[in-house]
């Protein structure tokens, strides 16, 4: 696993994205010039220190192979299999841990990049509820709406000297800056089609031929 910070100037405040790959590090070079910079919002006053229980990235990953598995449609199974990446890497549920808690505490967007065999994971912790496409617009790396920050990192990835692109599997974690009431969305990428959530869809998304849309969503809590 390779960690490295994403820094960039701000429209507003400085903002990170926190990345660690499990491939070379050209291959995410590439991924980053990919989806672009990053700018927050000014946080509100909301935001404070959470306590975060413990094993909740476990119990999210969990709970998402169910919710994939109910919807077998090709792009859920995809999914499913990129999801085995993190299943299989102790490390890589902790690091998504860690992401909720640096987002919390930053009030500031984390993501991290994880890859393998053809298949990756992008994990994003947004600490706001912003899981409405106008919302997520917002960010400056979401300006474009979701469909496009997805197709432009998907396209980024892979390479001559990769495995051929298999899915990527994004898992989109908003945050209640009290820590009550959060969700998280799965969107499944494949070679040539988007599964993508219903609240994340654009208007110019929805008649496309190769887009899915599904509510994929899980609520859960920040504290036990």
């Amino acid at each position: 696993m390779v960690p490295a910070q994403l820094g960039f100037s701000l429209i507003i405040a400085v903002a990170a994205l926190a990345v660690i790959m499990f491939s070379s590090r050209r291959r995410w070079a590439k991924a980053r010039a990919a989806i672009g910079p990053e700018a927050t919002l000014k946080p509100p006053p909301a935001f404070h220190a959470i306590a975060v229980r413990t094993g909740l990235a476990a119990n999210l990953i969990a709970r998402s192979e169910e919710l994939l598995k109910s919807n077998p449609d090709m792009l859920s199974t995809s999914g499913l299999a990129a999801l085995g990446l993190l299943q299989t890497q102790p490390a890589a549920v902790k690091a998504i841990d860690d992401l909720i808690v640096e987002a919390l505490a930053a009030a500031e967007l984390r993501s991290a990049l994880f890859a393998g065999d053809g298949n990756y994971v992008y994990a994003v912790a947004i600490p706001r509820r912003h899981e409405h496409a106008h919302l997520l617009r917002r960010h400056a790396v979401f300006a474009g709406g979701w469909r496009k920050h997805a197709e432009r990192l998907r396209d980024s990835l892979g390479g001559p000297a990769s495995p051929p692109f298999q899915n990527l599997l994004a898992i989109l974690i908003f945050l209640s800056p009290t820590g009550g009431e959060c969700r998280l969305q799965l969107s499944s990428i494949g070679p040539n089609s988007f599964l993508l959530p219903a609240p994340l869809v654009e208007e110019q998304d929805a008649n496309l031929p190769n887009v899915a849309i599904r509510d994929l969503s899980i609520e859960f809590r920040l504290a036990a």
